[in-house]
């Protein structure tokens, strides 16, 4: 009994330690870029979500993760979304937080030059519900 309580156990461990480790959803992303990344997806925000404030609504779990690996890149983030999607990034002691209005039409764009680190990219939205998006990360 002793030993098929042992070969029951083992399973479960392996199982939860795989599970502890493995990845998030989403892909991560490195510089040097030679071509734009696309990437689309679905984020349902709710206005009790616990990243709900400043920059609109976003899910706890960024959409995707940018490490940039040299001193500084040049990088362009686009999202095409609803009208009023909004874009999150932080890391590296950055927070940029943009906007899409009437007038863009749920485009938002947001080019720059960063620093080598680690940063989180969140889409969102100023109202609650499930969107779809279209983020595109470019050189």
């Amino acid at each position: 009994m002793k030993r098929w309580m042992n070969w029951m156990i083992m399973p479960t461990l392996a199982a939860a330690m795989v599970s502890a480790i493995a990845p998030s959803a989403q892909a991560d992303v490195a510089t040097p870029l030679s071509s734009p990344v696309t990437r689309s997806g679905n984020v349902t925000v709710s206005a009790n979500g616990a990243q709900s404030g400043a920059c609109g609504l976003v899910s706890d779990q960024p959409v995707e993760v940018i490490r940039v690996t040299e001193p500084f890149a040049s990088l362009q983030f686009t999202v095409d979304s609803d009208r009023n999607a909004t874009l999150w990034i932080t890391g590296n002691g950055q927070n940029q937080c943009l906007f899409a209005d009437s007038f863009s039409d749920g485009l938002i764009s947001l080019p720059g030059v960063w620093d080598e680190g680690v940063y989180n990219i969140y889409v969102g939205n100023r109202n609650p519900g499930s969107y779809t998006y279209e983020l595109t990360i470019a050189p």
